[in-house]
């Protein structure tokens, strides 16, 4: 997936538009620092869970809040994405959607090469590895 910031670098944008653009951040910058903070306190939470050896209900409990704070930064990156989109001419929401297509086709092709590679080291009975890429 293409990082929001990536894709409105590329569409050159104008002045006005990355002013507003500067506006819109600045309005959910505490909700996204609040948002991120979570997350890595709860991710570095779980890690500690599962060293610590606690039972699966507690990680159950641990890894589906997590889950949660990932929902609600997914939620704030479509809301500013909405609002970011509203800034665009026409012909920039064209060639945001373009790129946006463009970089699909990249992480299908990633994922389908993860998977035929990681396929076949079990049919060679290699196992598998948290290290194993394409």
């Amino acid at each position: 997936m293409i990082h929001q910031a990536k894709m409105l670098q590329q569409l050159g944008l104008s002045e006005e538009q990355k002013k507003a653009v500067r506006g819109v951040l600045d309005g959910e910058r505490e909700t996204l620092t609040r948002q991120l903070t979570g997350i890595a306190e709860q991710h570095r939470g779980l890690e500690a869970a599962i060293g610590s050896g606690a039972p699966e209900a507690a990680l159950r409990e641990k890894a589906a809040s997590l889950g949660r704070l990932y929902g609600d930064v997914a939620v704030t990156r479509a809301g500013l994405m909405a609002k970011f989109n509203a800034l665009l001419t026409d012909k920039q929401k064209l060639e945001a959607a373009k790129l946006q297509a463009d970089d699909d086709k990249q992480d299908e092709a990633e994922r389908v090469a993860l998977e035929k590679t990681l396929m076949e080291r079990i049919e060679k009975g290699g196992g598998l590895s948290l290290l194993d890429r394409p």
